[in-house]
């Protein structure tokens, strides 16, 4: 134990957790990134969270240059390419971040869940979903066909592109796998909406919020339950 304490490689992994730990917990972490990256600057590791204290920070140039420097010493790490990616769209640059994504993928071996942060991308930005959102979600389904947040995010980006009769079918099938997905029962309201099914949209709306316990989506559900009613309202009147 001694000796592993005293091996400038175990301190600087040591010091990179101990950083990454403080950080997660809102205190300074900066000495801590810097003495790993220095106690051994072959290593990727205080790279990698260090560029995510960054990150978080708002520093995205800044952490942007980190991570490429990560990447250097491990191409083949996927987690690095997830987080240059996150950055790359932080900054709006979608096309790096595409790239990145494709990286992760490939790195990862089409992991599932490398695969959902993929699917995220394109469904939580709008970018390119006709072309590379749909067919990425369709992939992930057809790999892991009880992943409800892959039929999730597919249903989401068949609404985006205007096809309600596989929307529908992929977010119910979304919530006959995990009932509790709340985002699925948030879109699935979104497009009773649009589809003219006011009635069957305010009840999946209140589930929102009553099982919501995150809250990020409870006030846009009984917003859209108050346009919902002063639409009857304006119609009954």
């Amino acid at each position: 134990a001694t000796a592993a304490a005293d091996d400038p490689v175990f301190q600087a992994k040591t010091l990179a957790f101990m950083g990454h730990a403080r950080a997660q917990a809102g205190r300074p972490a900066l000495d801590l990134f810097e003495e790993a990256r220095q106690l051994d600057p072959n290593s990727a590791l205080p790279l990698y969270f260090y560029g995510i204290y960054l990150r978080q920070q708002g520093a995205l140039t800044a952490a942007t240059a980190l991570f490429k420097q990560a990447l250097a010493l491990d191409s083949e790490n996927a987690a690095i390419h997830v987080e240059l990616a996150r950055t790359h769209t932080e900054l709006g640059d979608y096309t790096a971040a595409e790239a990145e994504y494709d990286a992760a993928v490939t790195a990862a071996g089409n992991n599932p869940n490398i695969q959902l942060l993929r699917v995220l991308f394109y469904a939580q930005r709008g970018y390119r979903v006709a072309d590379r959102g749909i067919p990425a979600g369709e992939a992930l389904v057809e790999a892991d066909e009880t992943n409800a947040e892959a039929y999730n995010w597919l249903g989401w980006m068949y609404f985006l592109g205007g096809q309600a009769d596989k929307a529908e079918e992929a977010l119910r099938r979304a919530l006959e796998l995990d009932p509790h997905l709340v985002s699925a029962r948030f879109h699935l309201a979104r497009l009773l909406v649009l589809s003219g099914q006011e009635s069957a949209a305010a009840a999946e709306y209140r589930q929102v919020v009553d099982e919501d316990r995150s809250g990020t989506l409870r006030d846009q559900a009984l917003r859209a339950l108050q346009e919902i009613k002063a639409g009857h309202d304006s119609t009954s009147n």
